[in-house]
């Protein structure tokens, strides 16, 4: 059977072309892609791209940015409301290789043990690779 094609005003169907999907979209109340494949289906060619206004537009949409690599994907996640992916992916393009906390929660659950040790009474030893894992971790850091 299918599912029932999504009924466009005649008005919505005017700017179909003339205006960018997600902008039809969210006025007509239905997903990007049912504008996309209604277009398509209709042989209407995309409307030219504006790259200006989608940078302006991306740099309002995500003010996160400045704390990239200075807070962990998560937090920033949930304080913003985004994806954990979302951040991620912000993060690696603009050059933070590691998310520097994600790497660092082992270690963190290391120095817990560490700190909960009774002096003189434990010793504890960390082995030579860990250490170096470690400072490794602690460089991929970049500051901005």
């Amino acid at each position: 059977m299918g599912r029932a094609r999504f009924a466009f005003t005649p008005e919505q169907i005017e700017r179909i072309g003339k205006f960018p999907d997600a902008q039809v979209a969210r006025e007509a109340g239905c997903a990007r892609l049912t504008v996309v494949a209604y277009r398509k289906r209709e042989d209407i060619p995309a409307p030219p791209r504006n790259y200006a206004r989608q940078a302006q537009e991306r740099a309002v949409r995500a003010p996160y940015f400045r704390f990239l690599g200075l807070v962990p994907d998560a937090e920033i996640a949930e304080t913003f409301g985004v994806s954990r992916q979302a951040v991620g992916g912000a993060r690696k393009r603009r050059g933070f290789e590691v998310d520097f906390f994600a790497s660092m929660r082992a270690w963190q659950a290391l120095f817990a043990v560490l700190d909960s040790a009774e002096v003189g009474a434990t010793k504890v030893s960390i082995p030579r690779s860990a250490y170096d894992d470690m400072v490794a971790a602690s460089r991929a850091k970049k500051v901005p």
